[in-house]
């Protein structure tokens, strides 16, 4: 019976590994991804379960003792340096596609022979949670509603054509949602940061930004996005407590604007430049003389330059301060030239208007008000000490903003598995069990990447 049952977990393993590859869904798992040679279309067990199982996270799920914790580690490091070996005999052959084939069944044989001895070291107990954490797995990689329209899982709850039209209906209402969130969020942030304000600068601050003007290129700002600048001045202590990030990982927020300049570059010229922003010129409605003054505008700045820079190359040696300044002063009659003799009035202010939104966008308004250069909008409205440290003060925010994320996270699993037969749900419960205690921190973006795939809106990257 224990052979079996080991048998049949590799077997149902290496199905939905194979599934996943058929679907062109991400097969990484635990941040290991797997190598992409020819001889890898012939193996048909990749190895995935012992990469599971010497999961840390895994370990203290299946509440490993330190004993079968080094025993796994010492078997997949073991298996690793076997495997390199392979791969660096079948590479520094020329095979033909059949001893390709022969090549790829030895490789399914070391994981499996290695896989095998992993599991003869977990209880019987363990081996069956251990199923019901790969599930697990895919679920946060893939999302469940993939697992139901394209994998092994679904054939296995006999998901019919009307109950897979009524998982993508699930999944479009979901993906409006976290739009909404991210709306929601941006109002939350904010109000509440404003409060932190005096009435002085939140009149400056709704002159200098107007009703939030983006332009029409722009990406929505996610709720993760806003998150990640919130949290940015937390400890890590902070961090794995609120938010349940390992010290090793990092919020990433992703790009959301077309534009890198950025107001915390600290230069005047920085509001020129951002009229070469994809995009931007075309919401100022620049008309064709406009563009060519700005043209020729921008040649003979840049031969003054290089000239001023010929002409004081000693006293950049010297003094490097004023050479700056020279530098500074004639970037500061160019911009003046643009601003106010070539864009007329209502096109200077909302290219100033678009440049700070873009700004808010790149890095979050806390940090925007945080920041101290020359242009940034902490120094425009003089933001005091005093103002710095209530700024900083965003854990209510933060936790508010989470409490949203996690009901629809947790929406992303359940509103499926309810909207199935009730014995299919007992079916799934049985598959998947109780959600792990010791979760990967899975963005909501990545939730709503997953969504988007299952109603064909996006397909993942490889």
């Amino acid at each position: 019976m224990k052979n079996i049952a080991i048998v049949t977990l590799i077997s149902f393993v290496a199905c939905h590994t194979i599934k996943a590859q058929e679907t062109q869904l991400p097969i990484m798992v635990s941040g290991v991804a797997f190598p992409s040679r020819p001889v890898d279309r012939y193996v048909s067990n990749t190895g995935l379960l012992l990469t599971i199982i010497n999961s840390s996270r895994i370990q203290k799920e299946l509440k490993l003792t330190k004993s079968k914790s080094k025993q796994i580690g010492e078997l997949h490091k073991k298996r690793q340096n076997e495997l390199a070996e392979l791969y660096r005999v079948i590479d520094r052959q020329q095979l033909n596609e059949l001893e390709i084939a022969k090549a790829g069944d030895e490789i399914s044989s070391l994981h499996q022979q290695y896989e095998q001895q992993a599991l003869d070291i977990l209880t019987e107990r363990q081996r069956k949670r251990l199923v019901q954490l790969v599930i697990w797995e895919k679920i946060w990689r893939h999302g469940f509603a993939n697992l139901l329209l394209n994998s092994k899982l679904g054939k296995t709850l006999n998901v019919t054509e009307q109950q897979k039209a009524n998982i993508r209906k699930i999944a479009k209402e979901l993906v409006t949602e976290i739009e909404a969130l991210d709306e929601w969020c941006q109002s939350l942030i904010h109000d509440e940061l404003l409060k932190k304000l005096n009435p002085k600068q939140r009149v400056m601050l709704k002159k200098i930004i107007g009703k939030n003007e983006k332009a029409k290129s722009w990406k929505p700002m996610t709720s993760t996005f806003q998150l990640a600048w919130l949290t940015q001045h937390w400890d890590q202590k902070l961090k794995e407590k609120i938010l349940g990030v390992q010290p090793n990982d990092n919020l990433r927020p992703s790009s959301t604007s077309a534009s890198t300049v950025s107001a915390s570059q600290n230069t005047p010229l920085q509001f020129v430049m951002f009229l070469k922003v994809n995009g931007i010129a075309n919401e100022l409605d620049l008309v064709r003389r406009q563009q060519n003054e700005l043209q020729q505008a921008e040649t003979t700045y840049r031969k003054k330059i290089n000239k001023l820079i010929a002409e004081n190359k000693q006293l950049r040696k010297t003094d490097l301060k004023t050479f700056r300044e020279i530098i500074k002063k004639a970037e500061q009659a160019y911009c003046d030239h643009v601003l106010q003799k070539i864009l007329v009035s209502h096109q200077a202010i909302l290219l100033k208007r678009l440049y700070y939104n873009n700004d808010i966008r790149r890095n979050g308004l806390l940090h925007c008000l945080l920041d101290n250069n020359e242009l940034s909008l902490g120094k425009t409205l003089k933001v005091t000490g005093a103002q710095r440290i209530s700024l900083k003060d965003t854990l209510d925010i933060v936790q508010r903003i989470l409490k949203k994320q996690k009901k629809l996270q947790r929406g992303s699993v359940y509103a499926f598995v309810e909207s199935l037969q009730q014995e299919q749900r007992e079916m799934v419960d049985t598959h998947i069990g109780d959600a792990p205690k010791t979760q990967p921190y899975t963005t909501l973006d990545s939730v709503a990447i997953q969504l988007k795939y299952a109603i064909g809106q996006t397909r993942p990257k490889r």
